[in-house]
């Protein structure tokens, strides 16, 4: 039997329902009622226990409806990516120019061209002290000069030619003074007049007894020159 009160009850829970979108359960018919009722009516309290126990079931099961339509669908989860370590780029190392020596055929001779300060060689020679005769690889026996190869060291012949010696030229001596006493050839003889003796008459010479002759008979002539001078400057005074 359907008292005021259940129905009251279930207006108030269809309206509930109704409120979060559920269909109101549709109302059985009044069972017939049983002669035998083994248990006894509910009393006003615990139908109102029913009843919110119900609305708060109602509303758990709406707020988890509605939690499972509004859930996002799941996403994928990034996939770590592994960490590359970055690798160092190698470093180049400036390119040093390389230094560039002229060669020679000869020193002082045509240039052949140049070779690599880099290249290997082997002094054999040198020219003085500019320039450097080598076995250069790539070139034979070529002529540097000195200066392009300051650490290289002279070895090997000096292929210079030698400078010839200065002979000292000494001066001559300077000839001694023909003199009477020193001379080879020497002539005396006694100048007479006559037989008068009027003086000596002597002659030397350096060179050759004939000349020593000639030079005693031109001394002889002056005696006898002199000799006639004074006899007449008396001869004039006796007068």
């Amino acid at each position: 039997m359907t008292t005021t009160d259940d129905l009251s009850l279930r207006s108030v829970l269809d309206g509930t329902l109704k409120d979060f979108g559920v269909q109101a359960a549709p109302v059985a018919a009044e069972p017939t009622p049983q002669a035998d009722i083994t248990k006894p009516p509910l009393d006003r309290r615990t139908q109102v226990m029913i009843a919110v126990s119900a609305l708060l079931l109602i509303a758990i099961g709406s707020y988890l409806w509605g939690a499972r339509q509004t859930t996002a669908p799941p996403q994928a989860r990034p996939t770590a990516l592994p960490t590359l370590q970055p690798t160092a780029a190698p470093t180049i190392a400036p390119v040093t120019p390389v230094r560039l020596l002229a060669a020679f055929a000869a020193p002082d001779g045509s240039t052949l061209g140049t070779i690599e300060a880099t290249r290997p060689m082997t002094p054999t020679a040198h020219y003085g002290d500019e320039w450097i005769q080598a076995q250069v690889a790539g070139s034979g026996l070529i002529w540097l000069r000195a200066a392009d190869l300051p650490l290289a060291a002279l070895v090997g012949p000096d292929l210079a030619p030698r400078p010839t010696p200065e002979i000292a030229v000494q001066p001559a001596p300077a000839p001694v003074a023909c003199a009477a006493d020193t001379a080879p050839y020497r002539v005396e003889r006694q100048v007479l007049v006559g037989t008068l003796p009027v003086g000596a008459a002597m002659g030397f010479s350096c060179v050759s007894a004939a000349e020593a002759e000639a030079n005693a008979s031109a001394h002889e002539a002056e005696v006898r020159a002199s000799y006639a001078a004074t006899t007449t400057t008396k001869t004039s005074e006796a007068r």
